[in-house]
């Protein structure tokens, strides 16, 4: 049974878990969001590609075309979705505070 009486968490319970979990979040809290969001999706960042990470971007983007073509998009359109994973590699599966840690894993 759900308990309906359950005590939700504060934002500042949650800020604080958060910062336990992943203090790099600590220098975040008071910024404007832009500012976490330029510096989790900054592409300067990046390790050199390694013949691994090449080869898993190469099988992505041909997994992205095909799932586009399949769902009716023109060729042209399909790559150049394709080639936008490669420009901006950001697929969101998980929360985006993981992202400080290990921003190629999502």
């Amino acid at each position: 049974m759900i308990d309906t009486e359950a005590k939700c968490a504060t934002p500042e319970e949650v800020r604080a878990a958060l910062t336990v979990l992943m203090p790099p979040l600590a220098d975040f809290w008071s910024r404007p969001l832009r500012d976490y969001a330029a510096f989790v999706y900054q592409t300067a960042r990046r390790r050199p590609v390694s013949a691994a990470r090449a080869f898993a971007m190469d099988r992505l983007q041909d997994a992205v075309l095909r799932a586009a073509l399949r769902a009716g998009f023109e060729h042209q359109e399909a790559q150049a979705a394709a080639e936008e994973l490669y420009a901006s590699p950001v697929v969101q599966t998980g929360p985006h505070c993981l992202m400080l840690y290990e921003p190629d894993a999502f």
